[in-house]
């Protein structure tokens, strides 16, 4: 068998070799003649700036100040974890307690007080988690701090830009209330309670109190306390619209009980009635103070 040895040198490898070092001495000359000039005219030349782009231009779209106060807030809580926690206790955690409190008493038997007293806890549950839902409004202005002064050079009247901070709870608070009076409607037996002003009546008191812990807020505002730490631990404002809170509650559960142990719709018609009147003076009021007051502060 022959075999031949491989040949490492032949008379064209050193031509080859030859042509192949001298390109690669021509690429590095290369480089070094022509990278100085083209770096010198990249970096003064701002081509990043002349690019021309395609996009049409569009005029901007022009909101009226009051919608715009209030994209501006909806934006801002959006953006915060108070949000979140506003939609936990009105849309989930109240309808929720709303089953589960129904559920038990479901199973008891009840004569005609008996089931008014339930009627009286529902009512109790849905304006505690309502009203202490408003409490940190109660503090809402006074946590601009510094940035309050904004709301005096704005192009619009002070109610309507300080009334945008009170839409989201209006809302949040809509729909908590039409979401745990559904809920009831599948335990409550007929001819006991008035569903529609139950749901009308707990809004309104919603409503009032809401208003008054602005209005707390507005007339004795906290702005150098929030500037400062940007939290307070004890707000005057928070702990009176607390107290309000356990107050109008237990007043209002306690009231339609006594009036349903005479005639259960009339009852109903008086107290949504007056929280109706209430909730009416509440907003006047507070509208009232901003006017008088709220330049002065």
């Amino acid at each position: 068998i022959h075999t031949t040895r491989p040949q490492l040198f032949l008379s064209s490898t050193l031509p080859i070799a030859a042509g192949l070092l001298a390109g690669i001495a021509l690429l590095i000359a290369l480089c070094f003649l022509f990278s100085k000039p083209l770096f010198y005219k990249m970096a003064s030349k701002p081509f990043e700036f002349a690019k021309r782009t395609k996009i049409a231009p569009k005029e901007n779209n022009k909101t009226p100040v009051f919608f715009s106060a209030i994209k501006k807030e909806w934006l801002i809580v959006l953006r915060d974890s108070s949000f979140v926690s506003l939609i936990a206790q009105l849309v989930v955690i109240m309808p929720l307690a709303i089953l589960f409190l129904n559920g038990l008493y479901k199973a008891m038997a009840k004569d005609f007080i008996g089931i008014q007293m339930t009627v009286a806890f529902n009512l109790l549950i849905v304006m505690l988690f309502c009203l202490s839902a408003n409490i940190r409004i109660a503090g809402a202005y006074s946590k601009d701090g510094f940035s309050a002064y904004l709301n005096k050079v704005q192009p619009s009247t002070y109610g309507a830009l300080l009334f945008a901070k009170l839409t989201v709870n209006m809302a949040v608070g809509l729909v908590g209330i039409l979401l745990s009076t559904v809920v009831y409607s599948f335990f409550y037996q007929p001819e006991t309670v008035n569903l529609l002003l139950f749901a009308v009546a707990a809004y309104a008191f919603f409503i009032a109190h809401l208003f008054w812990s602005g209005e707390l807020d507005i007339m004795n505002p906290q702005y150098m306390q929030y500037a400062t730490f940007s939290e307070q631990s004890n707000n005057p404002n928070e702990n009176k619209s607390t107290l309000l809170t356990f107050l109008i509650s237990f007043l209002v559960a306690f009231a339609v009980f006594l009036l349903a142990m005479e005639n259960v719709t009339a009852a109903w018609i008086k107290v949504t009635v007056f929280a109706v009147l209430f909730a009416t003076f509440r907003i006047f009021s507070y509208f009232i103070k901003i006017k008088v007051y709220y330049k002065e502060k």
